[in-house]
């Protein structure tokens, strides 16, 4: 289909389809010429065109005997463009089996969303909820979604909407309690020991939330009494050992863990006169 805009193919207002063949025409109004041209050549090209007559003698003359022009450009709202797509309809009536329109009246006005706004949203958020309480259609959203990515701008208006977003009281309350519930991610997931070494070294002297999150409970509670089989020997030459929690042995003699956990694994000599005096555990480390 050959698209002439004339240089006015973001405007809006009425334009024609004509059949170069038999000469035939199609009259209709747009927000968008190039938008709607694309639309209607995909729709012809897919079969899909609510219009069957045109359809028809596109199937039959192929997409080169067609062409899409500008009538007349109209600003404004809709109610102007369909006046205008009014006019040049009544124009053909004479001629109208040399027209592919199917109704002689366009739609003369925008009609409201609803006559009953607030019933008809309230209809839509339970049809909404309705089919995201569906497992299965959660499912395919989220193979749909994964992999795509937001573009800047997207991202800045949602940061901005978030920003200026205010929570009411029980959504807060709502929020916490459904974090309570959830489960840590890693909860029950089963690491090497080579792997729960490297993080201890990562973690170690942070809070107990963060092993939490990382091993599970069970995990954070084997970090946490992880059996030494390792002796310390203080400035004083007496001999504490074997020590069965290193961080708590560091909180009750006010000792640096990461300190501490260097003398334990030899990459330190001594931390505040504290020295090692075997370094063996139940690993073999």
């Amino acid at each position: 289909m050959k698209r002439i805009f004339g240089g006015f193919g973001k405007c809006a207002g009425v334009y024609k389809i004509t059949n170069t063949i038999n000469e035939k025409i199609y009259i209709g109004s747009a927000k968008c010429f190039q938008v709607r041209a694309s639309q209607h050549l995909s729709s012809l090209k897919n079969n899909k065109h609510r219009n069957k007559h045109l359809q028809a003698s596109f199937n039959k003359h192929g997409s080169d005997a067609f062409l899409f022009e500008v009538v007349e450009v109209v600003p404004g709202d809709k109610l102007s463009r369909t006046t205008r797509e009014q006019f040049f309809i009544d124009c053909q009536l004479k001629n109208w089996e040399h027209c592919y329109n199917h109704k002689k009246k366009s739609a003369q006005k925008e009609g409201p969303w609803s006559n009953t706004p607030k019933e008809t949203k309230k209809k839509l958020s339970n049809a909404l909820k309705k089919r995201w309480s569906d497992p299965e259609f959660k499912k395919r959203m989220s193979i749909l979604r994964k992999g795509t990515k937001r573009s800047l701008q997207t991202r800045g208006r949602m940061s901005v909407a978030q920003k200026n977003r205010v929570v009411s009281e029980a959504t807060k309350q709502k929020i916490r309690l459904a974090r309570k519930e959830q489960p840590p991610p890693n909860l029950g997931k089963k690491f090497s020991e080579s792997h729960k070494r490297n993080l201890s070294k990562a973690h170690i002297g942070k809070n107990c939330g963060s092993r939490n999150y990382m091993f599970g409970k069970v995990g954070a509670a084997n970090h946490i009494s992880k059996t030494y089989n390792i002796k310390l020997v203080s400035p004083q030459g007496e001999i504490y050992g074997p020590i069965t929690s290193l961080n708590n042995f560091c909180m009750a003699h006010e000792l640096t863990p990461q300190h501490m956990y260097a003398v334990v694994s030899g990459k330190r000599k001594s931390h505040k006169g504290w020295r090692l005096q075997s370094l063996k555990n139940k690993h073999g480390c």
